[in-house]
């Protein structure tokens, strides 16, 4: 992907999660654009370490711009975009089936470190209430992740074509 195209999707993904993103709750959970940019950006990537470190920069500058705790989403932005690193390693992550459960299954690692982190740093409330949720912020990143997929995996050529 062009760095310009880089660049637009995380001043999206930072702008966009805290102000538009909240206007389409389901469940009262809302899409995270910032995971689902990561991995897109991620599977492009033919060099994904500089991609994984500008989307963590973007979750720092967005925590501390607009959340209440600091520190657990650029570790779980991180933590994503090494899993996407892996897996794009073993599977064809262009194909929409692995790419679906790639996403549904980040959406939990990244919900699992979330709440560590905000425990750790005093939240008052337990796994049972983030595992509530997760069908919802599933079912929302994975839509997001198909509008994705449609923009910019569909017509790509893939990887691993001559």
């Amino acid at each position: 992907m062009k760095p310009l195209q880089t660049v637009v999707l995380l001043l999206a993904a930072f702008f966009l999660q805290p102000t538009a993103a909240g206007l389409i709750p389901l469940g009262g959970a809302s899409p995270n654009l910032l995971l689902c940019i990561t991995l897109i950006l991620v599977i492009k990537a033919r060099e994904p370490a500089p991609i994984i470190g500008l989307c963590v920069l973007t979750s720092i500058l967005q925590e501390l711009c607009f959340s209440l705790y600091a520190g657990p989403a650029p570790a779980a932005i991180f933590i994503i975009g090494i899993t996407a690193v892996f897996a794009g390693k073993f599977l064809a992550l262009e194909h929409p089936i692995f790419l679906a459960g790639l996403t549904a299954a980040d959406t939990l690692v990244y919900s699992g470190i979330l709440w560590v982190g905000q425990v750790l740093l005093g939240a008052p409330y337990g796994f049972l209430q983030v595992l509530r949720l997760q069908p919802a912020y599933a079912a929302h990143n994975l839509v997001l992740m198909a509008l994705l997929y449609l923009l910019f995996l569909k017509n790509a050529e893939g990887r691993y074509s001559i």
